[in-house]
C-alpha cells in the first residue's frame, strides 16, 4: 500500500468514524463544562482563600472539551439501543489481506490516534510527576476513560463493546503520555540552557 492510499483510507474512515456529529452540541456542551469548570474554580477559591492557577483552569477546560469530543464519537452520535454485540476477539486487522482486516485495522488505529491526545493531555498536566508516577498515571487514566466507554456503550447500546477497542485506546493513551514526557524534558533541557 503507497502512501497516497494509506492517508487516502484514514480520511474515509475518519469520515465515516464522524459522521453524525453535531459540532453545534459539541460546542454547546463544551462552553457549559467551561461555566461549570470556572464557576468551581471560582467557588473554591473563595472557600479556601487561595488564588486559582488559571493554567490548570485552562487544562480542565481542555480535558471537559475532549471528553465532549469523545462522548460525541463514542455515544451521542447513534441511537441507544442499535448497537448491541459485545466482541471479545482482539482482532486487529493483521490476519489476513482482505477488506475486512484492512478496515479492522484502520478502525484500531484511529482507536490508538483518538486516544493519544487524551494521554499527553494529562502527561502535561502531571508535568511535575516522576517519569515513571506520571507514566502510571496516564495509563490508569486512560484505562478507566476506555473501560467507561466501552462499559456505557455495552449498557445504552450505542455502540460495541469490543476488547480490542479498549486494548488500542490504553496504547494510544501511552503513547500520548510518553509524548508528555518527550515534550516536558526537552522544555527542561531549554529552561536549563537559558539559565
Amino acid at each position: 500500500m503507497s502512501a497516497s492510499e494509506f492517508f487516502s483510507y484514514i480520511i474515509t474512515y475518519i469520515r465515516q468514524q464522524s459522521r453524525g456529529i453535531s459540532y453545534q452540541e459539541l460546542l454547546i456542551t463544551w462552553l457549559i463544562g467551561i461555566i461549570i469548570v470556572h464557576l468551581i474554580f471560582m467557588i473554591s477559591s473563595r472557600i479556601t482563600g487561595k488564588a486559582y492557577s488559571w493554567k490548570k483552569e485552562i487544562w480542565y477546560f481542555l480535558i471537559v472539551g475532549y471528553v465532549c469530543f469523545g462522548a460525541q464519537i463514542t455515544l451521542l452520535r447513534r441511537a441507544a439501543g442499535s448497537r448491541t454485540i459485545m466482541y471479545t476477539s482482539l482482532d486487529f486487522g493483521f490476519s489476513s489481506s482482505g477488506i475486512y482486516s484492512k478496515q479492522q485495522f484502520f478502525y484500531s488505529l484511529l482507536n490508538v490516534l483518538f486516544f493519544v491526545p487524551w494521554g499527553l493531555l494529562w502527561g502535561l498536566y502531571r508535568c511535575k510527576d516522576s517519569v515513571l508516577h506520571r507514566m502510571v498515571m496516564v495509563t490508569c487514566y486512560c484505562f478507566l476513560t476506555s473501560f467507561v466507554i466501552e462499559i456505557t456503550q455495552l449498557l445504552t447500546g450505542r455502540g460495541y463493546f469490543e476488547v480490542a477497542d479498549f486494548v488500542t485506546n490504553v496504547i494510544g493513551g501511552v503513547i500520548g503520555g510518553i509524548l508528555s514526557c518527550v515534550l516536558i524534558f526537552l522544555k527542561k533541557v531549554r529552561v536549563n540552557e537559558r539559565g
